[in-house]
């Protein structure tokens, strides 16, 4: 061990900490930060490796676990087989520009659906039901059935209804000007039921599809397909492993 020490997570802060060493190579785990964090030790002429903790049993298994000892397994990990890491390929800038489109919506599409259960589900205390209709039109028809003592309460959840209809609609002509762009995306929406959200997301998530050496590992990269765990005779029919991008499998 040459060196150890905290290092706070910020490009400066990372090229100081390695500015003493020359080329080498660095192993990180995958995480919300990964991805710049590896271009930054990629500007510098290191070679990066992003280490799947899920996929080691040693890290996220083990019941005294923290920080300073992940570090020094990765190390050892690394040093010793590269292919124990479970090495994960990070998308493109651009794609994960693009993505956040799709996931923005997906989160508004979500604020949505619950704000319109929390509105149905406390009419129910009060014995009144919103007739069945669209997202669109249910604040409509929620104010003909809503009393007087409650408007306090869910007025503003309704108005907020209006907002996020607007705003998701906004996401929705963004993405398909994303769509319309991505030669990719206009050949899956050939497929009957493929429509440009789904394009995309599968686009935007496979990135480079020159990665996968057969186009059916595809299915096992998404967690489609089952499960193992076999050991000796025992080799029992698993779900699918659900080990993929849950966004996209959804």
């Amino acid at each position: 061990v040459l060196s150890r020490e905290r290092v706070r997570t910020t490009s400066s802060g990372l090229t100081k900490a390695v500015a003493q060493f020359g080329p080498s190579v660095v192993v990180i785990e995958v995480g919300v930060h990964s991805r710049w964090v590896e271009e930054v030790f990629r500007s510098l002429g290191h070679r990066v490796v992003v280490a799947n903790p899920r996929q080691v049993r040693l890290i996220w298994k083990r019941r005294l676990k923290t920080d300073r000892s992940d570090a020094m397994l990765l190390a050892r990990l690394g040093r010793v087989d590269m292919s124990l890491l479970a090495p994960v390929q990070q998308r493109r800038r651009d794609a994960q520009v693009e993505l956040v489109a799709l996931r923005s919506r997906d989160v508004l599409v979500r604020s949505r659906t619950r704000v319109i259960n929390h509105v149905r589900g406390t009419l129910k205390q009060f014995g009144l039901r919103v007739r069945t209709c669209g997202s669109s039109s249910f604040a409509k028809h929620a104010r003909e059935v809503v009393p007087v003592e409650l408007v306090p309460a869910l007025e503003p959840a309704l108005r907020s209804l209006h907002e996020l209809d607007e705003q998701i609609a906004v996401h929705d002509r963004q993405i398909d000007e994303l769509a319309a762009a991505s030669v990719p995306a206009q050949h899956l929406m050939q497929v009957t039921g493929v429509g440009a959200l789904t394009a995309l997301a599968f686009c935007l998530t496979i990135d480079d599809p020159h990665r996968f050496k057969r186009s059916r590992l595809v299915g096992a990269f998404l967690g489609l397909t089952p499960a193992k765990d076999q050991s000796g005779e025992s080799d029992p029919e698993k779900h699918i492993s659900k080990a993929g991008n849950p966004f996209l499998r959804r």
